[in-house]
């Protein structure tokens, strides 16, 4: 009896598919990561533009830009400048549930201040979903748990960010943004011109939940805040800047610990460097602080006029000096007349 042979593949002719399969599955991957990647830089661009034209709109309704950070007598942080912005960024709500008498890290705050606000936040940065807990933290214990995150600091210029209302004296009077300390600035004070001069930069959330920097409703040049990131002072010079004691956050040494990396003076080798997200192990109250991004080469600042700039790892930052500020320290310094010619707008 003649059995007839059904049609099919052959073991070989399976095999053969499957690598064709594979290999355009290979093809296709790098091409989905572009897209993806495109969309979170669009989306990230478009954040730091809402957050840069809430401020605008705050200087425009009170005659002066809230202060870059805030704290009382105590130190105890008060009201910064995101959470002053916050009706303008469609946040009225939020807004109103802050008790603005009393610090932020008070109880009465605490529901307040985490509130996930989407438009604060890079999609490409993993860690920003993940709140700040202060009392995980050997410096940060009196902050209180479940403040949420951000991803956008206002500049506060070429020097610390420190809970006073002027901090510079004299010719370093010249070194200051457009935002002050405990201080209401008006965008007349921006000699420089608003289109030359960075507003709101990028930053990136803490790796770890102790991990102060990118933390939107508390004051500090960590939380919220660009201080002292430019090459005529301090050791943060520049974006995604990484020297190994950069920032200079108040729980770095623990977090160095956290993650075996205790080489404080050693640059060679140290993983925060490597991470892009180096700190002080001196433990400094978050008074130094620099643009970051997961990005590629660079980060996005928004201009004192409303223009989006992508800015490149590589600009020129040092040599600098008072008498002859380089190309980003122009940027960052509002009346240092000293006139930098910035990046095409985005």
């Amino acid at each position: 009896m003649n059995r007839r042979r059904l049609p099919g593949f052959t073991l070989v002719e399976l095999l053969i598919v499957i690598a064709i399969i594979a290999t355009l599955i290979g093809l296709l991957l790098p091409a989905v990561q572009s897209v993806r990647e495109t969309a979170r830089r669009t989306q990230c661009q478009n954040n730091i533009k809402q957050a840069a034209l809430a401020l605008l709109a705050c200087e425009q309704q009170q005659g002066a830009f809230p202060a870059a950070a805030a704290w009382n007598a105590a130190l105890e942080p008060m009201a910064n400048w995101i959470v002053a912005v916050l009706p303008h960024l469609e946040q009225m709500a939020t807004y109103d549930r802050f008790d603005l008498a009393q610090p932020i890290s008070a109880p009465s705050n605490h529901a307040a201040r985490g509130v996930v606000i989407p438009a604060l936040l890079c999609p490409g940065d993993p860690f920003n979903r993940k709140a700040f807990m202060g009392s995980q933290g050997n410096r940060s214990a009196a902050l209180g748990d479940d403040w949420a995150r951000g991803n956008y600091a206002a500049s506060f210029g070429l020097g610390h960010l420190r809970p006073t209302a002027d901090p510079f004296r004299g010719s370093a009077r010249l070194l200051q943004g457009p935002l002050g300390a405990n201080l209401a600035s008006p965008a007349a004070r921006i000699h420089d011109g608003l289109s030359n001069t960075i507003l709101v930069g990028e930053i990136r959330a803490g790796l770890r939940p102790f991990d102060t920097r990118g933390t939107w409703a508390l004051s500090g040049a960590c939380p919220s805040g660009l201080a002292e990131y430019g090459g005529v002072s301090g050791d943060g010079y520049g974006p995604n800047c990484p020297v190994f004691s950069s920032d200079d956050m108040r729980n770095c040494s623990q977090l160095r610990a956290a993650l075996g990396d205790n080489s404080f003076w050693q640059n060679k080798g140290n993983f925060l460097a490597k991470e892009g997200m180096p700190c002080s192990g001196v433990d400094a109250p978050d008074s130094q602080h620099t643009a970051r991004s997961l990005h590629q080469n660079g980060v996005f600042v928004c201009f004192a006029d409303g223009s989006v700039h992508w800015i490149s790892d590589f600009v020129n930052v040092l040599p600098s000096s008072v008498a002859a500020l380089s190309v980003w320290d122009r940027l960052v310094a509002a009346a240092d007349r000293q006139v930098a010619v910035a990046p095409d707008s985005l």
